[in-house]
């Protein structure tokens, strides 16, 4: 299958689960997420407000109001990351809600993990979005750790691979964390 093919799966699947279904599972996901000592250590993480039916990770920026939470804006092709306060958030590019330009920027060298949303993944460690290549170009000059946010349905045998693909050192599911080797 090629990517947009999977893509078309995937979202088809993650469609079929009721509200309920996925609110737990987001519910799981903030608990794997929150038990990490790369999460209890940090004081600054990046990391995305749910589009559609993916896992949403509010429930952790409520569980750690201490730690400084960076939320990305689309500009152009690349990804502005802002400091994450709800009353700042507007509707942004292909309807996602992001940190109005206004809101504070952040210093990326003081961040310890990147939870990057995740359509799926393979065992090897790369990732399907939604095709618009956003992450991809921000990963690819991004050193810090990267762990994937998707549902365990998301777990694909092969990923048709470009040149451009960044991989992720792990992903987090409902069903728990796997980092893959390096």
């Amino acid at each position: 299958m090629d990517k947009r093919q999977l893509r078309l799966q995937l979202r088809a699947v993650r469609a079929a689960l009721s509200s309920e279904v996925r609110r737990e599972y987001s519910l799981q996901v903030c608990r794997w997420i929150q038990d990490l000592p790369q999460v209890q250590q940090a004081q600054q993480l990046l990391a995305y407000i749910a589009l559609e039916q993916e896992i949403d990770l509010t429930g952790l920026f409520a569980g750690f109001p201490e730690k400084i939470w960076g939320i990305p804006r689309c500009v152009g092709q690349q990804l502005v990351w802002h400091r994450y306060r709800r009353e700042d958030l507007v509707q942004g590019a292909y309807g996602l809600w992001e940190p109005s330009p206004q809101s504070p920027g952040l210093d990326l060298a003081q961040t310890q993990l990147v939870l990057v949303p995740t359509l799926g993944c393979d065992r090897q460690g790369y990732r399907l979005g939604y095709g618009g290549g956003y992450y991809d170009r921000f990963l690819a000059h991004c050193p810090l750790p990267t762990l994937g946010v998707m549902m365990a349905a998301g777990w694909l045998e092969a990923l048709p691979v470009e040149p451009w693909d960044q991989k992720l050192d792990g992903v987090v599911t409902e069903e728990g964390v796997v980092w893959f080797p390096t």
